[in-house]
């Protein structure tokens, strides 16, 4: 296994814990949120924000348009994957329990917003969990968004059990 392989599974075990059935919130959370008033931005406002930079990162990878996810992803998920194939071969692999619909059957369960999360560059991250559900399955599914100059771009992506 090489080392950016190592990493990219390291990274994808890590994003991958299940979210807390909580509703309380961190202190995490809370100093996060008083970040984003800070720049004017209300949780509620970034988070809707953020959930529509995923459907749209999404839709690409729905329609089977893996190298377009690819090359419009951050620079931290292309790094871990090497290569648009590599990538494609991935999603696919992933993506192989899904419904044919996704897109239109994708719900968002959970977000959460983290600064500068252990093994990843500094930076605001937000990862978004999602539910999948059609043709007699459901499959859980996530994206972690990290802020770029250029807006919010997809750094990770995983399906969670199914």
């Amino acid at each position: 296994m090489s080392i950016r392989t190592g990493l990219f599974v390291l990274l994808l075990v890590a994003a991958n814990s299940p979210p807390a059935a909580s509703a309380v919130r961190t202190t995490t959370e809370i100093h996060y949120e008083a970040r984003l008033r800070g720049y004017g931005i209300t949780p509620t406002q970034d988070s809707s924000y953020v959930v529509a930079a995923a459907r749209r990162w999404l839709a690409l990878v729905d329609s089977g348009r893996y190298a377009t996810s690819f090359d419009s992803a951050a620079p931290l998920l292309r790094q871990m994957a090497g290569s648009a194939d590599g990538w494609g071969r991935f999603v696919g692999q992933a993506r192989t329990k899904f419904p044919p619909n996704a897109s239109s059957s994708r719900v968002v369960v959970r977000v959460d917003f983290v600064y500068s999360p252990e093994g990843a560059p500094p930076g605001r991250y937000v990862r978004i969990d999602f539910r999948v559900v059609g043709a007699g399955a459901t499959v859980p599914e996530f994206v972690v968004l990290q802020e770029m100059p250029a807006g919010w771009l997809v750094a990770m992506y995983g399906t969670t059990g199914g």
